[in-house]
């Protein structure tokens, strides 16, 4: 189990968004009105898949969490600023104050659950009496906004034990999470759970794995529900599937310096480097900048007002990190952060093909002509990478009724098998 505290923009835009399928962001945080309007940050990638279990007859369970809902902040009625095409700015994906009304009634239509968290009492003290006013007027809010739908859940904040004292007596709230809780072992429960605090920990990532693990080290009929509190959320949450890192893609190639080719993959090629480059390159920290440089080898343009904010450009890739977006001039290192995270040059062809998804042996040209350097690397930073192709065609063919999905497989494996 997993509650989202403080009304996160993160709940909709990370959590809910990394268990459905729907678009993932590195740095960025979209609403929904995002979503319908396809105006999404300029960072976004998929996983691929969505999030879930089976229920033993091959049926696909998704995983459910909990958002905590902050009815008495306008906040929650911001509108949407949409500005589909706008590249220039991304204000409108930077983080706000939380979720919108309409982040919460979509994730609803997922399965999401709801509950109270803090109330806005900030000018009166925390008493019973005054939270059970409060309590009153969120959940009278939740109604108005949701259609009718009620919340009946209370995720106690700050470890202030009035909010449990109030959530005792109210008669809407019948379930209660505490960091002070019971324990729930499920296969030894048989009373009615109404109004019982269960306990709620929060835990680093690695924390939480290494307590799943001690779980299934138990009998079935042993062991304890885990319940989770998290403030924020990001992609490393989504661990059923690790991110391909830069390493994890080109790791494994052979080593190669500027200048030269590899014998067996004519791809595997780097342009040369001149002499002050090559020193650049020599000084540069993988994920740093030209900053990083001795005085005397930083760009005369780099030194003016208007030069000091371009610092991506002759940097290294960090070898377990997310790759850059790879541009048709990914082979130069002095057009972004294209410099390999540990051998002095820039990244090759074959290297740049690989970020983007191609297989690891294809050819952009005949074997009999001269690699056309600049030409292949103008094709591999044009295009849309192949595995985001497959990943929208197996998101449409999830969407067929089962009949077609089975057709639209069929035909898919008799065109792989073609080509």
């Amino acid at each position: 189990m997993l509650t989202q505290d403080d009304c996160k923009q993160a709940a909709f835009s990370w959590t809910w968004a990394a268990i459905n399928g729907k678009p993932l962001t590195s740095g960025y945080y979209y609403q929904l009105g995002h979503l319908q309007y396809d105006d999404l940050p300029p960072d976004i990638y998929y996983l691929g898949e969505t999030l879930g279990s089976t229920d033993g007859a091959g049926n696909e369970v998704r995983f459910s969490f909990t958002t905590t809902l902050s009815p008495e902040w306008e906040w929650m009625d911001a509108k949407t600023q949409i500005y589909k095409g706008q590249t220039q700015e991304y204000y409108r994906f930077f983080m706000k104050s939380g979720l919108t009304w309409g982040d919460v009634k979509e994730m609803l239509n997922y399965g999401t659950g709801i509950s109270i968290h803090d109330v806005n009492i900030d000018n009166e003290e925390i008493t019973v009496d005054n939270l059970l006013k409060h309590y009153d007027i969120a959940l009278n809010i939740i109604k108005e906004k949701l259609s009718g739908r009620g919340c009946k859940m209370l995720a106690k904040p700050s470890g202030i034990a009035e909010y449990i004292t109030a959530g005792q007596v109210h008669s809407s709230i019948q379930t209660m999470t505490s960091n002070d809780g019971e324990t729930l072992c499920p296969a030894k429960t048989e009373n009615d759970l109404k109004k019982v605090v269960l306990n709620r920990g929060f835990y680093s990532i690695e924390d939480l794995k290494k307590e799943i693990d001690k779980q299934l080290q138990l009998s079935p009929e042993e062991r304890m529900a885990i319940n989770v509190g998290v403030h924020g959320t990001d992609a490393s949450w989504a661990t059923h599937q690790k991110h391909l890192t830069v390493r994890d893609a080109i790791g494994s190639l052979p080593r190669i310096s500027a200048g030269e080719a590899n014998e067996n993959d004519r791809l595997h090629i780097s342009p040369a480097l001149s002499p002050i480059n090559l020193e650049r390159i020599q000084h540069s920290v993988p994920g740093g900048t030209w900053r990083d440089w001795p005085e005397r080898l930083v760009l005369n343009c780099h030194k003016k007002e208007g030069g000091k904010t371009y610092a991506s450009v002759y940097g290294r890739m960090k070898w377990d990190d997310l790759s850059p977006t790879i541009t048709t001039q990914f082979i130069g290192y002095g057009t972004g952060r294209f410099g390999h995270p540990e051998q002095d040059r820039a990244i090759t062809l074959r290297e740049g093909a690989i970020l983007q998804s191609f297989p690891p042996d294809y050819q952009f040209s005949p074997s009999n002509v001269e690699v056309p350097i600049r030409k292949i690397a103008r094709h591999i930073g044009n295009a849309v990478p192949p595995r985001l192709g497959e990943v929208i065609g197996e998101s449409i063919i999830r969407s067929l009724p089962k009949k077609r999905q089975k057709k639209a497989t069929i035909a898919n494996e008799r065109e792989r098998i073609q080509t």
